[in-house]
């Protein structure tokens, strides 16, 4: 189950397997309340999770290159041709969505219950390992391709933003001020100017990078890196607020990596899983509160759900929720 839950409105747990069934689970005890199967694998190298729309339609990057719209009672009620792995589709507040695919495509849609109804089409050209995200005013589009970061608004690009070197393997995140985070495989992490695309700062890693970027509604961007480390930095300065260092030793072949992006409660408790299999809560003071091994790599990116509980999958087939006492 590397593609990630998402919570619905009502507490539903929507979730995806590698095997092209998408699940939605009671949060009470997991359980199935439907499912529905594209009877294609897809996904296997990349976190992706639906959007759930304010009239409770789940849109799903699912197999076969589709992205499914599917009813809260587990109707299909469309499926949009976007070829290739589909990303997840970001919401706007005015309800349209913007969603591309693994070969650089993006579109903006207009979702009805009938259909998507498709606004704009920009083919970026180059291949990409993120899903876009949307600017706190809802105006601009930013999408990761390998070689950096590409802004977009109505359809057009407004800048791009080239890595100075290795590759972009991540998804960007905004900051409440605006600023684009970003993770690559060079030794840095970047804050980047939403106007220009310009650098307003660099923290060095020294490491790559798998794990998505994600800043709080006061502007701390949390990261993992592939020396199992989880660091908080200002989203405007770059200065460290949060920095936390996992086991260094080996549990099983393989990188001693974080793989997902890092959830962050409000107490800005911080979870993460790792290649190794670990999943693990780390306080707000950077001391580990608990941690649990899954038995496989763990690069399902995680959710919280109202209650705090944590839901995330393992590449073991399990979707995992844990209640933080």
């Amino acid at each position: 189950m590397t593609p990630g839950p998402v919570i619905g409105r009502d507490g539903t747990i929507y979730a995806a397997s590698n095997a092209g069934v998408l699940h939605a689970l009671d949060p009470k005890d997991g359980r199935d309340r439907w499912t529905v199967d594209e009877h294609g694998s897809y996904g296997i190298d990349q976190s992706t999770s639906p959007a759930v729309l304010t009239g409770g339609e789940i849109l799903w990057p699912g197999p076969n290159g589709n992205l499914v719209a599917v009813s809260p009672s587990g109707t299909v009620l469309w499926r949009l041709a976007v070829g290739g792995q589909v990303t997840s589709p970001a919401v706007r507040a005015d309800g349209t969505v913007v969603v591309g695919n693994n070969r650089g495509l993006l579109l903006g849609l207009e979702p009805t219950s009938t259909g998507p109804g498709e606004v704009w089409r920009l083919d970026l050209a180059e291949q990409s390992y993120g899903s876009p995200v949307i600017s706190p005013d809802g105006t601009t589009a930013y999408q990761s391709v390998l070689s950096g970061v590409v802004a977009v608004r109505d359809g057009s690009v407004v800048w791009r933003w080239q890595v100075p070197s290795e590759i972009v393997e991540v998804s960007p995140a905004v900051a409440p001020s605006g600023t684009v985070v970003i993770g690559t495989n060079d030794p840095y992490q970047y804050g980047l100017d939403p106007g220009d695309g310009s650098v307003r700062w660099r923290y060095r890693r020294d490491a790559w990078t798998y794990s998505s970027p994600g800043v709080t509604g006061d502007g701390i961007a949390y990261f993992g890196d592939h020396g199992n480390r989880i660091v908080g930095v200002d989203a405007d300065t770059g200065e460290v607020r949060f920095r936390h260092q996992g086991p260094t030793t080996e549990e099983s072949p393989g990188d001693i990596a974080i793989w997902t992006a890092i959830a962050v409660d409000r107490d800005h408790t911080t979870y993460a899983g790792t290649r190794q299999g670990r999943v693990y809560a780390v306080a707000s003071d950077g001391t580990e509160l608990w941690s649990y091994h899954a038995g496989s790599t763990v690069d399902s990116y995680p959710a919280l759900t109202g209650d705090g509980a944590l839901v995330i999958g393992t590449a073991g087939g399990k979707l995992l929720a844990f209640a933080d006492r």
